[in-house]
């Protein structure tokens, strides 16, 4: 096959997401992805997007990465046309980031590339391994249907209310912040990227969020969305409690809260992704809050300088 990888043009876009849309759909996963949310991506100055084309000019596939400085990390992504679903083609958009990573990252050291994939794609699984890929960690996607009532009791002296964007944006930055900063891949974030990244997500709007307070200290907080994917669907994007207020039930209650605002907004199922060796026990809260693991993706990572 005759293809050719260059810089992804504007003008491209309905074309690239109707391609990101099938590619995931053969991927066996339930993401969806509009217009405004690439545009949103590309207005990150660590974002990069590229397309490759067969002999006719067509879209068969697509790589990204997103570069963190810091830590001389690119996370990336692919998809490719599902009839297009070959060795050669994967091997080839990987080297590609791989080239455009050492070329982004000059000469710091270390420097590594990172990609996720379902567990079930054995023949991307087969590519990282022949191009020198380790598995590192897995992720889960976690779901529960609201088909029943959700109790959901609150600990002593807490306090669950709806997110203020107004009042509340600061803080609930700054508590994400300190929630997430022992877990995997986490980097530090100011908060203007985070409010253009999170709370100005398109077609996200923050009714779904709640925060749990203990007196006027904001100890934990629940993020989430309507599906775009789905019809009558939820996902948790982010739920997380301070270390000093864990192991009292705030995270379950939070959760569950989460799950009684969903069936009250017509809500049937929801969903939530969770890394595997998540050191803090969310696992096992969400398994306790009866949700059940639906999908499982492998991470793999490649040094492209020691």
């Amino acid at each position: 096959m005759n293809y050719s990888l260059r810089p992804f043009h504007l003008d491209e876009l309905a074309a690239l997401v109707d391609l990101m849309n099938r590619s995931y759909a053969d991927f066996g996963t339930d993401s969806s992805v509009r217009p405004d949310h690439v545009k949103l991506w590309l207005d990150d100055p660590n974002y990069e997007l590229h397309v490759m084309t067969n002999a006719d000019g067509a879209l068969i596939g697509s790589v990204s990465f997103s570069y963190e400085v810091e830590a001389g990390t690119a996370w990336g992504e692919f998809v490719i046309e599902p009839d297009c679903r070959r060795a050669a083609v994967i091997a080839a958009l990987l080297a590609h980031a791989e080239a455009r990573t050492l070329a982004r990252a000059g000469e710091q050291s270390p420097l590594d590339v990172r990609f996720s994939v379902n567990r079930t794609a054995e023949d991307v699984i087969g590519v990282f391994q022949t191009r020198g890929y380790d598995y590192i960690r897995s992720s889960y996607r976690m779901q529960i249907a609201l088909d029943a009532p959700i109790e959901a009791p609150i600990p002593d002296g807490i306090a669950i209310r709806p997110f203020d964007r107004e009042q509340d944006a600061r803080a609930a930055h700054a508590t994400y912040e300190l929630v997430f900063r022992e877990h995997y891949g986490f980097s530090e974030e100011p908060f203007e990227d985070w409010e253009r990244r999170v709370l100005h997500f398109p077609g996200d709007d923050q009714s779904l969020w709640l925060i749990a307070w203990e007196g006027d200290q904001m100890v934990g907080f629940s993020f989430s969305r309507a599906l775009v994917s789905r019809p009558n669907a939820a996902w948790v994007g982010n739920l997380g409690v301070l270390k000093t207020h864990r192991k009292r039930g705030i995270g379950e209650a939070l959760l569950k809260c989460s799950f009684q605002l969903f069936q009250k907004r017509g809500c049937t199922w929801a969903g939530l992704g969770v890394d595997a060796s998540n050191a803090t026990g969310a696992l096992q809260l969400y398994e306790r809050a009866g949700m059940s693991v639906y999908l499982e993706f492998v991470n793999y990572r490649k040094g492209l300088r020691p």
